[in-house]
């Protein structure tokens, strides 16, 4: 066989082993990562729909206030972190010691509470909303001023609470080298009958329906992008459109510009 024909038939094989190779991946890996990230999703909204019941029912470390915002970090098992990095950490970064029991570390903060596990998650609870609620009609009732509805929320706080609540939790996991991926995933408890406000105090076109409102949940590879606050609201809008849309608002506007979330966290 001539160098020509040798080569032809080199190239040849060449392309039928590119067409396969491609063919695979098409046919078998794509569709497998897909159903990896889709199983990954589908067990954490399980997970998110099993905390905000917890909670709801009062079963989450004696905190029964309601509206609150509750947050979970999903992420691999990391049995190797050490366990005085954690406890320096929650000292570090919140002021407090965690109590400890057989797998998982809980502290408190302000207006909140976290529960911790190596095990491969996170939870947060944040009642901020609702102590603001409590504080404006204690107000409202000294200067006599009746409430038009006590049951409001004010669109705000609401979202930089949720924002600012997701890159305290990132940076605690970063202090512990927690690797990414990332499946986080926020729900809105104790949230039916309540109107949000926007910033100019209109309500919404309609209350929340139900007392477990869940936002979708996203999959987080770079963990970076929670370090900035405009780059985690922007990291953040699907769910928080899907906040706002929830309740009737057609858009939401601390997203008015492409690639700009307005509202300093």
């Amino acid at each position: 066989m001539s160098k020509a024909e040798l080569k032809k038939v080199r190239d040849k094989l060449s392309k039928d082993l590119e067409k396969i190779i491609r063919g695979t991946i098409q046919k078998v890996v794509l569709p497998k990562r897909g159903k990896v990230v889709s199983g990954e999703v589908q067990s954490a909204e399980a997970k998110q729909e099993a905390f905000a019941k917890r909670f709801l029912a009062g079963r989450f470390h004696g905190l029964k206030d309601a509206p609150a915002v509750v947050t979970s970090f999903f992420f691999a098992p990391h049995s190797h972190v050490d366990y005085d990095l954690v406890g320096e950490s929650v000292r570090d970064l919140f002021r407090t010691n965690p109590e400890v029991d057989s797998d998982a570390y809980a502290w408190k903060g302000d207006n909140t509470i976290t529960e911790f596990s190596l095990g491969g998650y996170l939870h947060r609870a944040c009642v901020n909303d609702y102590r603001a609620m409590l504080n404006q009609r204690h107000f409202l009732g000294k200067t006599g001023v009746p409430a038009a509805n006590e049951l409001i929320l004010h669109a705000q706080p609401l979202h930089r609470n949720i924002v600012s609540g997701v890159m305290a939790i990132a940076r605690f996991l970063n202090r512990l080298h927690i690797k990414t991926p990332w499946q986080i995933a926020i729900s809105l408890v104790g949230m039916k009958g309540y109107w949000p406000l926007d910033d100019a105090g209109n309500p919404a076109r309609r209350p929340f329906g139900n007392d477990i409102h869940h936002l979708p949940v996203l999959r987080l590879s770079n963990a970076t992008v929670l370090e900035d606050g405009m780059q985690a609201g922007l990291f953040l809008k699907p769910a928080l459109e899907s906040l706002t849309r929830s309740v009737g608002w057609e858009f939401n506007w601390y997203y008015s510009s492409p690639g700009v979330f307005s509202l300093r966290v």
